[in-house]
């Protein structure tokens, strides 16, 4: 598992190329971005998704976790993720 600071992200999304080589070389889940898009696109416009919550909920999903949110509204359309508010507020 890689865990990304937003400025890596960053230079993915404006497709800065050396930050894409890094990304390509990687052994990323490929599976796990795979189902996040979709859920993304099935989504995104009906229900608000968007790419980061799809891809925060199926890496809980691949790794049999919980995802501890209060958030829990953004991740209802997600199948098969549990989400938990981990204390009161």
């Amino acid at each position: 598992m890689v865990i990304l600071d937003t400025d890596i992200v960053i230079d993915c999304l404006s497709i800065y190329q050396p930050a894409l080589d890094w990304l390509d070389s990687l052994k990323l889940e490929g599976e796990v971005c795979d189902e996040a898009l979709s859920i993304f696109s099935r989504y995104h416009l009906s229900h608000g998704i968007g790419i980061f919550d799809a891809l925060i909920g199926q890496t809980a999903i691949a790794l049999n976790l919980p995802l501890y949110t209060f958030n829990q509204k953004h991740y209802d359309v997600i199948p098969n993720l549990r989400t938990v508010q981990p204390y009161e507020k």
